[in-house]
């Protein structure tokens, strides 16, 4: 109670600062900035557990990592305390490597957690950056970029399927469908069409499914047989 008082009376611009400086400090002991991150203790210490005092869960602490620890002091900071835009994506794709992590362990209330926070640190940036007179640069950097955004959304509309919220399911995956080639799209896609599913608007969920299709140039016909329904069938399996 002493502790959450001091906290408490610190002014909120320190205090922001205060969590980004940590933040920052821990990544540093990570490998989030690193082209490619390793899963394994042989990559560093990102993926060190350590104790979680925070469950609640039948009093068993749960499982949490150096990255997550990071992305928490990050977003207690929040994206509104981040100006800089290339801290802002930084922050963004640390964000995802921690909503991966959590995935992979199930936990997909704290990877959706994170795959917002990292969402939200880029709400106020276009997926194809600009070179300022509104032509899109298709350079290494610019890609990268895209990648993250989309790699989040698919992350949020996933945790959110897992979760049994469509509503966010079907936001998400259109975000992505809106912003990206078609080719691109198709985990969105096919999320989209289970998040139809999921809200039980069947007729929207095939007519959506159908349009994929047609996209992917299967040839479907407005009225199947048995027969033409089975050829589709097995040519959608091997693709």
């Amino acid at each position: 109670l002493i502790q959450q008082h001091v906290y408490d009376t610190i002014p909120d611009e320190e205090r922001y600062q205060l969590h980004l400086d940590i933040g920052i400090y821990l990544g540093t002991m990570t490998l989030l900035d690193a082209d490619t991150l390793k899963s394994s203790l042989d990559g560093g210490v990102d993926q060190l557990y350590l104790s979680d005092a925070s469950s609640t869960d039948d009093s068993v602490a749960k499982p949490s990592t150096l990255v997550s620890i990071v992305t928490d002091q990050i977003n207690a900071a929040g994206p509104s305390f981040v100006t800089d835009e290339s801290q802002r994506i930084r922050f963004a794709s640390w964000n995802l490597h921690a909503g991966k992590d959590a995935a992979e362990h199930s936990n997909f209330r704290a990877a959706l957690f994170n795959y917002e926070n990292g969402i939200a640190f880029l709400a106020d940036m276009p997926w194809g950056p600009g070179d300022g007179d509104g032509d899109v640069v298709d350079d290494e950097d610019s890609a990268g970029f895209r990648t993250c955004c989309r790699e989040l959304h698919e992350g949020a509309a996933f945790s959110s399927l897992a979760l049994g919220e469509p509503g966010k399911v079907e936001r998400y995956a259109r975000t992505i469908i809106e912003n990206v080639p078609f080719e691109d799209s198709l985990v969105a896609q096919a999320l989209h069409v289970k998040s139809l599913l999921g809200a039980a608007r069947y007729a929207e969920t095939i007519a959506t499914g159908l349009a994929v299709l047609r996209l992917l140039k299967f040839d479907v016909p407005s009225a199947p047989t048995p027969m033409a329904v089975y050829r589709t069938m097995i040519e959608t399996g091997n693709v």
